[in-house]
């Protein structure tokens, strides 16, 4: 294994594949520094580390790095580069963050949508009445207003299904 200073040295080069293997070689090193190396990578300018670094994330299966990807996936500055960040969640245990999930599927794009679908259909959540309540809400300002709902014509009844599934629980 090389040293961690040399990996991390890697993992910032514009090479993407040596890029990509020192950071999942750091993900596969047990110790804060590399964990947090590779969250820190999550709020650079540089589009191209961040996937990388959700890359690692997702191989390393930390249940830490949910709020770290949750915070890169809703900065704006991300907003058209959040697909792969949304697919690190899939390996990650979101049960706590229903309302977020839903955002993504409601909000954002073709393949952050796909993405939040996944995490959807394959994990269980814990959630509150206020938070299906606020999907509720979310899902009908989506219907009222659908230019704010990228691709709502050609997802809604999916999203429809989904959503309706969660709200079953207010009856």
């Amino acid at each position: 294994m090389k040293p961690i200073e040399l990996l991390k040295k890697q993992a910032l080069t514009e090479d993407w594949e040596q890029a990509r293997e020192a950071a999942y070689e750091l993900a596969t090193i047990e110790t804060e520094e590399s964990f947090n190396f590779l969250v820190g990578l999550l709020a650079l300018d540089n589009a191209q580390l961040r996937k990388i670094a959700a890359l690692a994330l997702r191989e390393k299966a930390d249940n830490r790095a949910v709020e770290p990807l949750l915070a890169a996936i809703n900065n704006p500055a991300n907003k058209n580069n959040r697909g792969t960040m949304v697919y690190a969640l899939a390996r990650l245990d979101c049960s706590h963050h229903l309302k977020n999930m839903f955002e993504l599927l409601i909000y954002g794009n073709y393949e952050v949508k796909m993405g939040a679908v996944t995490v959807l259909e394959e994990q269980l959540f814990e959630f509150t009445i206020d938070e299906l309540e606020n999907i509720a809400a979310m899902w009908r300002d989506c219907k009222d207003h659908p230019e704010k709902c990228p691709g709502y014509e050609k997802c809604r009844e999916g999203i429809e299904s989904l959503i309706e599934g969660f709200l079953s629980y207010l009856k």
